[in-house]
């Protein structure tokens, strides 16, 4: 009997939602895009060390392998947000049908900054050579922002789409109730995004970058880390 009455009291609700218009398609717009890059060499290679060293991981990527003494660390931001528009109709019991009119999603590699170490000579040949690989960290956001647009893109239709309508006593409530059952997919979609921007990053700083980079200029780096480390 409790198990009957828990049911019962729970069917005016699909009643209630089959009264609903089916909504129109949500309108869906995907903005992916990187900060300009600001550059500096203001900071020892002890202070890129401790950088690294301090990074958790949640809001700055680090680029450089925590292992060795860094010439030069990227720092970027990775973070995306998204906002709903909402359409509502008013049943005349007060009961109000939502539905989704809009997802604006944006992905942005933000405060992209390059550290050169101090210790590097201005204009040196170890300096550019240090410069030209952080700059191919910079690229790597750059072009995941290009290939992973539609991709992001269809994923974000696809969450909008899946949303139908819901009904709310309380009208206010509607667009938090919607945003939050978009947010499992667009999490999925963007971590796959970052787990392929860890890949691709990871080839950039690989144990043979590193040999170059030390072999270069006639060994300059190494020079520069042992001065450094007195």
């Amino acid at each position: 009997m409790r198990l009957l009455a828990f049911i019962l009291l729970f069917l005016p609700f699909p009643a209630l939602a089959a009264q609903c218009p089916r909504p129109d398609p949500p309108e869906v717009e995907v903005i992916l895009a990187q900060d300009d890059v600001e550059q500096d060499s203001d900071l020892s290679i002890a202070q890129l060390k401790e950088m690294m060293s301090e990074d958790d991981g949640s809001t700055k990527a680090m680029h450089g392998g925590r292992e060795h003494f860094p010439l030069g660390v990227t720092a970027t931001r990775a973070g995306y947000t998204y906002g709903v528009e909402v359409l509502v109709q008013t049943h005349p019991d007060g009961t109000h049908c939502a539905s989704l009119s809009k997802l604006t999603l944006e992905f942005r590699f933000a405060d992209v900054h390059i550290h050169l170490a101090r210790e590097l000579p201005s204009r040196s040949c170890i300096q550019r050579e240090v410069l030209a690989h952080e700059n191919r960290h910079v690229a790597v956001d750059r072009n995941l922002v290009q290939s992973w647009k539609n991709r992001i893109s269809d994923a974000a239709k696809q969450a909008a789409r899946s949303v139908g309508t819901i009904t709310v006593r309380n009208v206010n409530t509607a667009p938090a109730t919607l945003a939050e059952q978009l947010k499992p997919e667009l999490d999925t979609a963007i971590n796959r995004l970052l787990e392929d921007r860890a890949r691709l990053q990871a080839l950039v700083d690989s144990p043979a970058e590193y040999s170059r980079i030390s072999r270069v200029c006639n060994g300059a780096a190494q020079g520069i880390v042992r001065k450094a480390l007195r």
